[in-house]
């Protein structure tokens, strides 16, 4: 049985994979700081033996893989597609199957961090397409409202069942479900 006090554990944890998602952002003191955030991850992703090496032996002269040239080849906006049609279908399976306890669980946290991750990978490859100078229903915007509103959804109603009272968390799922749904039919791939 799950007491109350872990109820507080997936905001605990999203507002933990929301700081670590920034923390280069929030680094000031960076041998690399020219470049930008996106830069800072990708450069992550490529680091070879020879810059570790440097990174051990305390030289301050590491050297920057050219990003252009290739490197880690992830295209984080096929990976944010895929991770968003999984979130729906992941959604899917959560909603027709709460008669099987153990099958629902595991759909309902599944669908939280894959909805988590589309939106982490969306914020990264796409984060300066948000403009509110455009409006609420520019194509883009609604796509990027309705999807993180979407994530907090499925993410409450997870929250709310796990707080083992007898609650309705379904509406909250269903929504939030919705939501991201409507956000990949208004956007246009």
């Amino acid at each position: 049985m799950i007491t109350n006090a872990d109820g507080y554990r997936t905001p605990v944890i999203l507002a933990v994979l929301f700081v670590i998602f920034n923390f280069s952002t929030m680094v000031e003191a960076d041998p690399i700081a020219d470049l930008s955030a996106t830069d800072h991850l990708q450069s992550s992703l490529i680091l070879t033996r020879e810059d570790m090496s440097h990174i051990f032996a305390g030289d301050q002269n590491i050297p920057v893989p050219n990003l252009e040239t290739g490197g880690a080849g992830v295209d984080f906006g096929k990976v944010h597609k895929y991770l968003g049609y999984s979130t729906i279908l992941l959604a899917g399976v959560a909603a027709v199957t709460s008669s099987t306890k153990s099958l629902h669980y595991g759909a309902a946290y599944a669908t939280t961090g894959t909805a988590l991750a589309t939106c982490f990978t969306g914020y990264y490859e796409y984060r300066d397409r948000f403009d509110l100078e455009n409006g609420f229903l520019d194509e883009d915007n609604l796509h990027i409202l309705l999807g993180t509103l979407g994530t907090l959804g499925v993410a409450t109603a997870v929250a709310i069942a796990d707080s083992g009272d007898n609650n309705s968390h379904a509406g909250i799922g269903i929504t939030g479900g919705a939501s991201m749904m409507v956000s990949i039919i208004v956007i246009k791939w």
